[in-house]
């Protein structure tokens, strides 16, 4: 017959804690691939085509509008291309 005592007790709920962090683990595991599965469907469904890449992804919630509207990353920013990338308007002119 099982004794139960305080070294039996402290081993079950440590084995119980194991698991329920196990279980919490594979959740988040889960979550995870399932946010990277809609940046990758993001970026290949229009996001790059939009200037996003890996390193520059919207809001998850905002990927369908940018992706309907056709939102590139700069306006997606509140900038001009030209502010988002640097360029000068005027460099190369001679006038």
């Amino acid at each position: 017959m099982f004794a139960l005592n305080k070294h039996n007790m402290q081993s079950c709920f440590g084995a119980l804690r194991l698991k329920r962090e196990k279980h919490h683990n594979k959740k988040k595991e889960r979550e995870m691939s399932m946010i990277k599965d809609k940046a990758m469907d993001f970026l290949n469904n229009g996001g790059f085509d939009l200037d996003y890449d890996e390193f520059n992804l919207p809001k998850l919630d905002d990927m369908d509008t940018i992706l309907d509207n056709n939102v590139h990353i700069w306006e997606y920013k509140g900038m001009s291309e030209e502010e988002y990338y640097g360029i000068d308007k005027n460099e190369g002119r001679t006038d």
